[in-house]
């Protein structure tokens, strides 16, 4: 947590261009861009495209957030998929709170992760609804990516 610092976190190549192109000439202050690596896939949704994120529509009323390559694996929910992870947009938080169901997906720790950051903001605006968080929570053996996403999507 660095004071003023924002972090993208783009899902294939084209969302890549557009991110170093904000961290560039947009954005005051340090940067990071994390880098998609693997393949991306192209949603089966009615999707509503954002500067800071995705909003992947299937009239679902359980929401998944995640964000990075994660956002490329198909869900059986609407999909919110964060384009800048560090601050948290608003917007998504709001987005976040017309759901009773929120099930956060990151590659990232469980403790002090994107995903812990996003529950306690739903919580400050009280929001009631069932969270679960789906993060990396011990130590990871060496294995393939495929194997580990498969995991800890499971």
């Amino acid at each position: 947590m660095i004071p003023n610092f924002t972090v993208f976190s783009p899902a294939n190549t084209d969302e890549l261009r557009s991110c170093l192109k904000r961290a560039l000439y947009e954005t005051k202050g340090p940067v990071a861009v994390r880098y998609p690596r693997g393949q991306s896939t192209i949603h089966n949704a009615q999707s509503t495209i954002h500067n800071d994120y995705k909003l992947h529509k299937r009239n679902s009323d359980k929401l998944t957030i995640t964000y990075g390559r994660l956002a490329n694996h198909e869900y059986n929910t609407d999909v919110l998929q964060l384009i800048k992870i560090q601050p948290l947009p608003d917007e998504a938080v709001n987005i976040a709170l017309n759901y009773r169901e929120v099930t956060f997906i990151e590659e990232g720790i469980k403790n002090g992760g994107v995903g812990e950051q996003f529950a306690y903001k739903l919580l400050t605006r009280s929001w009631s609804g069932k969270y679960e968080l789906k993060a990396i929570n011990s130590f990871i053996p060496q294995a393939e990516v495929g194997a580990q996403i498969s995991k800890l999507l499971s």
